[in-house]
């Protein structure tokens, strides 16, 4: 076992030899602020009207702190997995997603409807792609929500991770987000999103989309 009564570097040392770091404290922050530019506070239409939800006035803490946040169980009639904690902005755009691109395609493609998705990330206090010291997230500040599967009326699920290389649905969807989100990552992109799709509302300077 390592312990930690020498200098750090020794330390982690020894740990890495055996696989532990316990005891050890990182040299790195949870995540940094640097370059992050911090959502602007906007609420056009209440999330209540369209969907089940609970204002949660300001929620976080420090730099993880979401404006108009808002915990959602369901939109538009689709259920989600677990609820999704995001502000206003995010909300609105969600269903802008499910109503104009998720639920046409799929009642296109497979004649049913969309009637829950799978909530892989919303709120979450952190670096990017949960790397230690990396930019603050977008899910930091309640900007953005991940998706890892959908299931149609009929049962039918689509699995980001299992089915998305043979999904026309799933791909026609996540392109059809390029339009509605700022961000939009998933398999392919890196391995971070090799299981979900990302969606978020990151304000860039050029104010184009980044879509991968």
């Amino acid at each position: 076992m390592a312990f930690c009564s020498k200098s750090w570097l020794k330390c982690v040392q020894a740990a890495a030899v055996i696989g532990l770091v316990t005891g050890c404290s990182s040299s790195l922050p949870d995540y940094t602020m640097d370059g992050v530019t911090v959502p602007l506070a906007r609420c056009d239409v209440d999330p209540r009207t369209f969907s089940d939800a609970e204002s949660l006035g300001t929620h976080g803490r420090g730099a993880c702190t979401v404006r108009d946040a808002y915990r959602i169980t369901a939109m538009e009639g689709v259920q989600f997995s677990e609820p999704a904690i995001v502000n206003c902005a995010t909300a609105g755009r969600f269903k802008d997603w499910l109503q104009s691109v998720v639920q046409p395609a799929a009642v296109q493609s497979h004649r049913e409807r969309v009637t829950h998705v799978t909530i892989a990330a919303s709120y979450a206090c952190r670096g990017r792609n949960g790397r230690r010291g990396a930019r603050l997230s977008e899910h930091g500040f309640g900007n953005a929500i991940d998706v890892s599967a959908l299931r149609l009326a009929d049962g039918t699920e689509f699995n980001v991770e299992r089915d998305y290389y043979r999904s026309a649905l799933l791909k026609k969807i996540r392109k059809g987000a390029c339009g509605l989100f700022s961000t939009v990552l998933g398999p392919g992109s890196d391995r971070s999103h090799r299981d979900h799709m990302h969606f978020d509302l990151s304000q860039r300077r050029s104010g184009q989309a980044f879509c991968r």
